[in-house]
């Protein structure tokens, strides 16, 4: 759950000229098992042109440290600021990357 002060962090964040991804995932495993929605991701990181670094940190973070117990995660990366958060939600997203 992302609580007010993780809103005030994501609105303060200043990267410059860097590119902020952010991802919006359903990621609800009562829907489809987590590998089918691992490549979902993958297809939408390709196709919203995410860098390789940031789409690198987003598949170990979905394979190696997401719980998959809620059905909605929204993912904040950028990779030359070394910023990456992950915010678990209780309702699914529409999967869309940014």
């Amino acid at each position: 759950m992302i609580s007010q002060e993780d809103l005030q962090e994501l609105l303060s964040l200043d990267v410059g000229e860097s590119v902020v991804t952010s991802l919006y995932l359903d990621v609800d495993t009562s829907q489809q098992s987590n590998e089918p929605i691992k490549k979902q991701v993958r297809a939408l990181l390709k196709e919203g042109g995410v860098g390789s670094d940031d789409a690198a940190a987003i598949e170990q973070y979905l394979d190696l440290t997401y719980d998959w117990s809620k059905p909605g995660l929204a993912i904040f990366s950028c990779d030359d600021q070394a910023f990456f958060r992950s915010y678990p939600s209780a309702i699914s997203f529409r999967n869309r990357v940014r």
